[in-house]
């Protein structure tokens, strides 16, 4: 079900799974101030719909921004997620090493500084994505 769409982005909300899907476009030539917008939209339907569970397809997602940009980008959007009651997030990442190395470590660092509650994996496909946000936690998966 396609909760909402907008310039950049299609929300898909999975009933079964309660996954909230989002497959980034290559942000070549869009503006910093559009990617914003269709972010804080993002943020806006985790809180309305009470999603648990984020699947991010950012395959092409990172082509069109610098790093710096990046970087700022994605401390802003962990920054709201952080105050939601969102449990988990995958992301698919580009097959481009250099470019999973940039989300990675970057997801990882500002983790630690924004003080996430949320668990967060990187995959290479989406199958494998799934299957982890589908899996129930037991206290032994914490431990």
């Amino acid at each position: 079900m396609i909760l909402e769409k907008d310039s950049l982005f299609d929300f898909n909300y999975d009933t079964k799974t309660h996954i909230l899907s989002v497959k980034y476009p290559d942000l070549t030539g869009i503006p910093l101030s559009q990617i914003r917008n269709s972010l804080d939209k993002l943020c806006r339907n985790v809180v309305n719909y009470d999603v648990k569970k984020l699947l991010l397809d950012i395959r092409s997602g990172v082509k069109g921004v610098t790093e710096t940009q990046y970087k700022e980008l994605v401390n802003e959007f962990l920054k709201q997620l952080s105050h939601t009651r969102l449990e988990k997030i995958a992301r698919i990442l580009p097959d481009n090493p250099a470019r999973q190395y940039l989300v990675q470590h970057y997801a990882q660092i500002l983790q630690k500084d924004i003080s996430v509650r949320f668990k967060d994996r990187s995959f290479s496909n989406k199958a494998e994505a799934l299957a982890w946000l589908e899996k129930e936690e037991t206290l032994l998966d914490t431990l």
